[in-house]
């Protein structure tokens, strides 16, 4: 035991300051677990760092079995497709062509979704993918009939199954590879995707199921304790690779969301509303969204939700127990989500986030319906579109619009239309 206590020392005192002395961990770990746990073997439930990644596939899958048998709350939430979230090797998932693709809804919530509002998410999967080529990255694209991902930054370490957030001129994302057993700190530039820094953490503390951020950059999280044998609320200090705790949770939250007044709600993974108290992490049940989540095995897919702090509203990425996605808007009053529409490529999402704001209020809205008409066997022909006849906000838009089409970033033809 004093062997196990200090080297745990030495590595959570190096990597990452928790508020957890090693006592308590110890504690914690010996006495919450599912099922009764042998304090020696603690160690072996915690991620590894450095060189002791570095072990054989015999001795990786033996540690995996011990911590899915012993912590199974890492391991609920999945990618569609795939047995846990933690597994890097995407699995092709069929998508229709667009001539068959579903019907498109238009939200009737009562709330004015602005059509064209940029949204950005890390994409875990899509149906875009060959089996082994998945580009994992941060994605933007609009509120609109058709959401389809823009690429924005694309690197294998962005991938966010154990959380991070979008925040000012940070871009943090915690990667947990189960194959492994490694859980990793990523910090990129959100202006230009490169990485800025990068370190192994040591405990669970900083796996974090959803965050939201505040208008102020304060990054509230439903966060694991630093052994993984339930659940908190905290906020986040990635800068330190640390974090504050408010108070335990009763709920696995897979969509945060703040409002511009501070006040946090969260989706639980029984399609509930829970307002939560932000100074003592009480939970009251608001509502439910009406959108079935629970796997009949209890799992559920990965997936996102956060308010637009410039409109309150709550934008819910949605992977649902069938495993389709979708967006939403879920209304803060009742808890009913009313579907925007569904995500083309079928693509699954974590970290949905609201960028910097770049477009003003009263600009046009988004084009639709556009197509290339060629002229038989030609290369030659139309470009067609709809002009916006809403503003970015959502407002009825009047007069002309001006227009720019662009090939490859140059401009190839200008106009005007009626909105």
């Amino acid at each position: 035991m004093k062997t196990y206590l200090s080297r745990f020392f030495v590595a959570a005192s190096s990597v990452l300051a928790t508020a957890l002395t090693t006592t308590a961990v110890a504690q914690t770990a010996c006495s919450k677990g599912p099922r009764p746990l042998d304090c020696r073997n603690v160690a072996s439930l915690l991620p590894v760092t450095g060189a002791e990644a570095k072990t054989s596939p015999r001795e990786q899958a033996e540690r995996l079995a011990q911590l899915k048998s012993n912590r199974p709350l890492l391991f609920k939430a999945r990618i569609a497709g795939q047995a846990v979230a933690g597994q890097l090797k995407p699995v092709k998932r069929a998508v229709p062509a667009k001539t068959d693709a579903a019907p498109f809804y238009v939200s009737k919530a009562p709330q004015s979704v602005p059509l064209g509002r940029e949204l950005w998410a890390n994409v875990m999967q899509s149906g875009r993918w060959a089996d082994s080529d998945p580009d994992y990255g941060m994605y933007s694209f609009g509120v609109s009939g058709k959401m389809e991902m823009n690429e924005k930054y694309v690197d294998e370490r962005m991938y966010a199954n154990a959380g991070g957030a979008l925040s000012g001129d940070r871009l943090d994302i915690v990667k947990y590879d189960s194959s492994v057993g490694t859980m990793n700190h990523y910090c990129f530039d959100a202006e230009t995707g490169d990485l800025k820094s990068s370190s192994y953490l040591s405990d669970y503390s900083l796996w974090a199921t959803e965050t939201a951020v505040a208008a102020d950059g304060t990054v509230y999280g439903d966060f694991f304790t630093g052994d993984a044998s339930s659940y908190e609320l905290g906020i986040a200090d990635y800068a330190n690779n640390t974090r504050s705790t408010i108070g335990s949770l009763h709920n696995y939250y897979v969509a945060l969301g703040i409002t511009k007044d501070n006040v946090l709600y969260g989706i639980s993974t029984y399609g509930d509303l829970y307002r939560i108290d932000t100074k003592t992490a009480k939970e009251s049940l608001v509502g439910s969204t009406g959108v079935k989540l629970m796997l009949s095995d209890g799992s559920w897919n990965v997936q996102s939700g956060e308010i637009d702090q410039a409109s309150d509203i709550f934008y819910w990425a949605c992977t649902d127990h069938t495993g389709a996605s979708a967006l939403y808007t879920v209304d803060l009053t009742s808890g009913a989500a009313t579907k925007v529409g569904d995500i083309v490529n079928n693509e699954q999402l974590a970290l949905l986030s609201i960028p910097k704001e770049t477009v003003a209020d009263a600009a046009p809205g988004m084009t639709a319906d556009l197509a290339v008409v060629l002229d038989k066997a030609s290369l030659a022909g139309n470009l067609t579109f709809t002009v916006p006849t809403t503003t970015y906000r959502g407002s009825q838009l009047t007069g002309e619009v001006s227009y720019v089409v662009s090939v490859d970033g140059k401009s190839v033809a200008t106009g005007k239309a009626s909105a």
